[in-house]
C-alpha cells in the first residue's frame, strides 16, 4: 500500500523574493500525451529540476532534496515502494534521475553486495555530490552522467529500472519509457513514483489568491499531469502486469507546503522570467502568509507509483 503523507506545523514561510517585472501568464489547456508544445516549453523557465547545473543556487536543490528525503514520512513510503520493486540479492539495477543518490544507497543495502546499482542523472553537480557521499558507503553504488531518453546501455543488461520523480522534468517521457523497457531483461521490473500536479489543490482566504498559486506551481512543471499519464504510457512502451497506487501529500501549513513545493522559490522565477510583477508576488506571499496565520491555508496533492514488467 503507498503511504497517505500528511503534514501539520506552525512555522512561517520565508518571503524574500527576486525583484523584476513581468506580467503572470494566463494558463492555457495542456496535453500531456502529445509531443512538446510551445507552453510546455516556456514551463521550463520555472522548472530548476530541468537544467539544475544552469540553476541560479543549485546548491539550495541539493538541501531540498536531502530535506524531503530525509523526511521520516517519505523515508516509509521509500521503503514500502522498494519493498513492492522487491529486487533480489544480486540484482542489477538502473535508477534513472538518480539525483545526489539517496533512492540508489537505499537499493543498494537492498541487492547487497553481490548485486549492483548504477545510477544516472543530467546533472555534474548532483552526480559529483552522489559520487562523494557514495565513498563512505559499503554498497555496490556508481554514478555517471546519462540521459534517460538515450540510455548508453545495451539491451537487456538490468533486473529493475527505478525512476522516482523524473518523468515530469523530461522532454519526451514516452522515449525515456521506450528506453528503460529496451534495458531491462525479460521479467525486469520498473517502478515510477511521480506527483500529479493537475490534482494538486490549494485553499486560502481569497479564491483569486488560491488560483494563482496553483497555476503558478503548476505551470512550472513541464509534464504536471504526467503522474495519471504514466500507466498509458508504460502500455504503449510494452510494459505488462501494470500496478497503480496512490497517495495524497495534505499540508495544513504554508511553510511545509514551501519545504515539499518551492513555493518561494518558484514566485521568485516567475517574477525573473517576466510571468508575474515584483510587487504583485510580494503581496501574493505576505497574503498567503497572514492566511497562513489565521489557520487559512491547506494544500494537497496525489502521488501515483506505477510498476510494470517486461514481457
Amino acid at each position: 500500500m503507498f503511504t497517505v503523507m500528511g503534514t501539520t506545523g506552525k512555522k512561517s514561510v520565508h518571503e524574500s523574493l527576486l525583484n523584476g517585472h513581468g506580467k503572470l501568464r494566463k494558463p492555457g489547456a495542456t496535453t500531456y500525451l502529445r509531443q512538446r508544445t510551445r507552453e510546455i516549453e516556456q514551463r521550463e523557465l520555472l522548472s530548476e529540476f530541468s537544467s539544475v547545473d544552469g540553476a541560479d543556487d543549485p546548491q539550495s536543490l541539493i538541501r531540498f532534496l536531502d530535506q524531503t528525503t530525509g523526511n521520516p514520512q517519505y523515508q516509509a513510503s521509500q521503503q514500502a515502494l522498494i519493498q513492492m520493486f522487491s529486487p533480489g540479492k544480486g540484482a542489477r539495477l538502473l535508477d534513472v534521475g538518480c539525483g545526489i543518490g539517496h533512492d540508489a544507497f537505499a537499493l543498494g543495502e537492498t541487492v547487497g553486495n553481490k548485486g549492483q546499482v548504477i545510477g544516472i542523472d543530467a546533472s555534474r553537480l548532483l552526480l559529483n555530490e552522489a559520487r562523494k557521499r557514495a565513498k563512505e558507503l559499503p554498497i555496490n553504488v556508481a554514478f555517471f552522467l546519462g540521459d534517460a531518453q538515450q540510455l548508453e546501455f545495451p539491451d537487456r543488461t538490468f533486473d529493475g529500472c527505478w525512476a522516482s520523480r523524473v518523468f515530469m522534468h523530461l522532454p519526451n517521457p514516452r522515449k525515456a519509457a521506450r528506453e528503460m523497457f529496451r534495458i531491462l531483461k525479460s521479467g525486469g521490473t520498473i517502478l515510477s513514483l511521480e506527483t500529479d500536479w493537475d490534482t494538486l489543490v490549494i485553499t486560502t482566504g481569497s479564491a483569486r489568491r488560491s488560483t494563482m498559486l496553483r497555476r503558478l506551481l503548476q505551470n512550472s512543471i513541464r509534464h504536471p499531469g504526467i503522474g495519471h499519464a504514466l500507466p498509458v504510457i508504460f502500455k504503449e512502451a510494452g510494459f505488462r502486469d501494470l500496478a497503480v497506487g496512490a497517495g495524497t501529500y495534505v499540508f495544513s501549513d504554508l511553510a511545509q507546503a514551501n519545504l515539499a513545493w518551492r513555493i518561494v522559490p518558484t514566485v521568485a522565477l516567475a517574477v525573473k522570467a517576466g510571468k508575474l510583477f515584483g510587487q504583485k508576488a510580494e503581496t501574493l506571499m505576505q497574503e498567503l502568509a497572514k492566511d497562513n496565520r489565521a489557520g487559512k491555508f491547506f494544500g494537497a496533492a496525489t502521488g501515483f507509483y506505477i510498476m510494470g514488467t517486461r514481457p
